[in-house]
């Protein structure tokens, strides 16, 4: 009688060894599951993150690039002044702007006397 109870007390400890066993797997599994989960949320809001921060650098590049064209055009609009303010008929203009007149010029005033 009592190898009989030892062999179901025996067989009823390797049952619930199974069993412990057997839970121990799914509770690993759900944990990786879970673990690879978090990693994956974890990856995704990095991205949208860095997606953002992509579009935004993209935005302040594109307007950068408008600033350094309208600067290059003002730059070449400078130059062409500086050459311009260079020539004998700007330095002409400018004198007769201010009054001054060549020596040998003779200025006539309309007469307005009906």
């Amino acid at each position: 009688m009592r190898r009989v109870n030892n062999k179901r007390r025996s067989a009823i400890a390797k049952r619930k060894a199974r069993k412990r066993e057997k839970n121990s797997r799914i509770l690993n599994s759900l944990f990786v599951v879970l673990i690879a989960f978090i990693f994956v949320a974890i990856f995704a809001y990095q991205a949208s993150v860095l997606h953002k921060e992509n579009e935004e650098l993209k935005a302040k590049q594109t307007k950068y690039e408008i600033a350094i064209a309208e600067e290059k055009a003002r730059t070449e609009e400078l130059e062409d002044e500086r050459v311009r303010t260079q020539t004998k008929e700007y330095v002409e203009e400018e004198a007769r702007k201010l009054g001054y007149i060549y020596p040998d010029e003779v200025i006539l005033k309309p007469n307005n006397n009906n």
